[in-house]
């Protein structure tokens, strides 16, 4: 240190008093007096440095370290709080080089490393990120933030069994550590091992019981096992301890809506589609899930849901970004003799989407095109999965692949065009086609709705489904289909017996209205309409899927304040798919939901014979059930208001000799009528994918397509 006068020394001393006493401006300023005549003191650089970073001037704070650095180039540390302090700077490049230097300069130092590893993640270098993490575990074996640095490294590239060991022994060497388990039950959970996530959550949530993320981890676990009671709680704190939380607004009103708890419905439902204008005075600070968006109650339209979705992505895309994943450049090719094209989806497996597309999948051209299918779900072992994976010429398992690994297998099968079957649903992983793998990518049947993204240049739909003059709703050019684009399977089992109405509790004589909907698309304004029904038809009963005890104890006293017996609500317990098709056979009429319809249910209720009348709105999903009933020239099913659906019910329930020749008029439709017909299907959705090779091949954009 240079030689200083009584004056400067008492200068300095006065400089660390108000340091320590945290007056960090007065100290400041005396640093940088003292330092006009002792510009060669590392130590009063250091400190200065060290007072601009307390009160966050980063820029000045860099400046100082740089010349104690300059002084003294040697010394590590110093080197390693310039990094520090360029970093908090946002210079995450220079950050790195300093602590490259320190790193040189002190190679076994386990916190270097980790600083060195912190940056390289920030950089989205993972790779290196990770060796940078494994030396410091290495050099410090017992430090848990080191190695949980490496588990959230190695969860980050989805090395899931290497971040679960990270994490468990992160937590071994310190049992408070909120942290590590938390940490350890997210990993749980991406491992598909829900249940012991929830195990993990629990311990935690006993540490720290206003963890609010782990409030809405704990809740989508709980989901993921059907315990949505307990979810809808879990989802209810998160929302509790932050307020804030679009996504957990979310997931209570899915919860609220499963459960048919309507009482709070309106006004959360409200919030979240004012979240989503983005014109809310108390709004959330994160997206909202787009698949419980569909569903609201509350009025939305073609614009919101796309606006919606697009927010959705944008939160998707970050992530890609963090993990530096890159968009495939694909060099046009000639059409080889056959093209290849892969269906992509977590639901191959028991699931509705599963029992619509198994024939399509049989049904392909293997002269002209070679079939792959590439699953992101655990084998459930059913007869439904084994028949879809038989339907394959080649038949993925990549349930376990990160994003790259999953690019690079779809690059190296050569695929053509590449199919997502599920959108924003579900386990939905968005990041297996953001970085444009095939060089056609199609949107279908999963999501009723655009992904609002660049990445995805076509979605199947058909004239009804999709209004004309919509397409500024989609981020994909629309491929439009004849007949319906909801598929379907003709070869679904059906049991040959069909019950009598006393076998599965029915009344005999009664009108037996249906709706098998799933239970969060029953919203007040519907079962409104369905009550006054019931008091208007005599002996009328509605039969309704049994979606838990909460949910049937709340239909009961729903139907109780609207004057209702509650015991003209009959529950449909749960069977095989095999038993549920014949139990369609002892319904008069389907009554659908609004605003988002029945989809694979309807489907399946009109090729068992059974009329449905339907809502048609302007959205997608309002608009599907309509769809099959007009490619099945059924149209006088299809109303256009509440007001038209309840007389048109009226009407066919008064008069049951028209009812039973309908019925009779649905089935022999259902059994000649293309719309059932996987095969039909099949050639007319061949046709789309030979007019987007064409158009790729020729070099031209995609653009809208429609197949005669």
């Amino acid at each position: 240190m240079a030689t200083n006068s009584d004056d400067e020394k008492k200068l300095l001393d006065v400089a660390k008093l108000a340091h320590q006493g945290g007056a960090f401006d007065e100290a400041i300023s005396s640093y940088r007096r003292y330092l006009q005549v002792n510009a060669s003191d590392v130590d009063a650089w250091y400190f200065l440095g060290m007072a601009e970073m307390q009160l966050k001037n980063y820029t000045a704070s860099v400046e100082a370290f740089q010349k104690a650095v300059k002084l003294l180039p040697q010394d590590p540390m110093l080197h390693t709080i310039l990094g520090d302090a360029l970093r908090l700077n946002g210079n995450m490049a220079a950050s790195l080089e300093s602590y490259r230097i320190a790193h040189a300069l002190n190679p076994e130092d386990a916190g270097g490393c980790n600083n060195l590893g912190a940056t390289l993640q920030a950089l989205g270098r993972l790779d290196e990120a990770m060796t940078a993490y494994e030396r410091a575990v290495q050099l410090d074996p017992k430090r848990v933030e080191f190695i949980s640095n490496l588990g959230l490294a190695y969860f980050a590239v989805e090395r899931f069994t290497e971040a679960l060991e990270m994490h468990r022994r992160a937590y071994a060497l310190d049992p408070t550590n909120v942290k590590a388990l938390y940490n350890q039950a997210n990993t749980l959970q991406r491992m598909h091992r829900p249940q012991e996530a929830v195990v993990a959550y629990e311990a935690l949530l006993k540490l720290e019981p206003k963890h609010s993320d782990a409030y809405f981890n704990y809740a989508v676990a709980l989901k993921t096992l059907k315990r949505d009671e307990e979810a809808l709680a879990a989802a209810e704190m998160r929302l509790k301890l932050s307020p804030d939380s679009g996504n957990a607004a979310a997931v209570v009103l899915l919860g609220l809506q499963t459960t048919c708890d309507w009482e709070r419905v309106p006004e959360l439902s409200r919030r979240v589609v004012e979240a989503v204008k983005g014109d809310a005075p108390d709004g959330f600070t994160d997206p909202i899930a787009p698949f419980a968006f569909l569903a609201l109650p509350e009025p939305t339209n073609a614009a919101l849901q796309f606006r919606c979705g697009a927010k959705w992505l944008s939160k998707i895309e970050r992530a890609v970004q963090a993990r530096n994943i890159q968009t495939k450049m694909h060099a046009r090719r000639p059409r080889p003799p056959r093209l290849r094209i892969a269906y992509l989806s977590e639901d191959f497996r028991i699931h509705p989407v599963a029992f619509l597309v198994a024939e399509l999948f049989e049904a392909h051209d293997r002269d002209r095109f070679e079939v792959f299918g590439y699953s992101y779900s655990n084998d459930d072992g059913s007869e439904i999965r084994k028949r879809i994976i038989r339907s394959f010429d080649s038949f993925r398992d990549i349930w376990d692949f990160t994003a790259p690994r999953c690019h690079q297998q779809i690059i190296a099968d050569q695929i053509d065009i590449l199919i997502d079957l599920q959108g924003f649903t579900g386990e939905s992983r968005t990041d297996f086609i953001i970085g444009r793998p095939a060089p056609i990518q199609v949107n279908f049947l999963g999501y009723a709705g655009s992904l609002a993204g660049n990445f995805v240049d076509y979605i199947l739909v058909d004239d009804f489904v999709v209004l004309e003059g919509q397409d500024r709703y989609f981020s994909e050019k629309l491929v439009r289909l004849p007949n319906s684009y909801l598929l379907a399977d003709r070869h679904h089992e059906v049991d040959e017996k069909t019950p009598t109405r006393s076998d599965v509790g029915l009344p005999e004589e009664a009108i037996v209205f249906c709706s098998f909907n799933n239970s969060y698309k029953v919203t007040p304004t519907m079962f409104d309409l369905w009550m006054r029904l019931l008091k208007k038809i005599p002996k009328s009963v509605l039969w309704m899927r049994d979606w838990g005890a909460k949910a049937k104890d709340n239909l009961r006293r729903e139907a109780v304040v609207r004057g209702v017996d509650p015991n003209r609500i009959y529950f449909a317990a749960h069977v095989s798919m095999a038993a549920h098709a014949s139990r369609h056979r002892l319904i008069d009429l389907f009554l659908d939901t609004f605003p988002y319809n029945a989809h694979a249910t309807a489907s399946l209720a009109l090729q068992m014979g059974l009329p449905i009348v339907t809502l048609a709105g302007e959205t997608f999903p309002s608009r599907v059930a309509g769809s099959l009933l007009h490619a099945m020239d059924l149209d006088d099913l299809i109303t256009y208001s509440f007001e038209e659906y309840e007389a048109k019910v009226i009407e066919l329930a008064s008069e049951p000799d028209r009812l039973r020749k309908l019925r009779q008029q649905v089935t022999e439709r259902a059994a000649v009528y293309p719309l059932f017909d996987g095969r039909v299907f099949a050639r007319n959705v061949e046709k789309a994918y030979d007019a987007m090779w064409q158009l790729y091949e020729r070099g031209e954009e995609p653009r809208q397509i429609k197949i005669d």
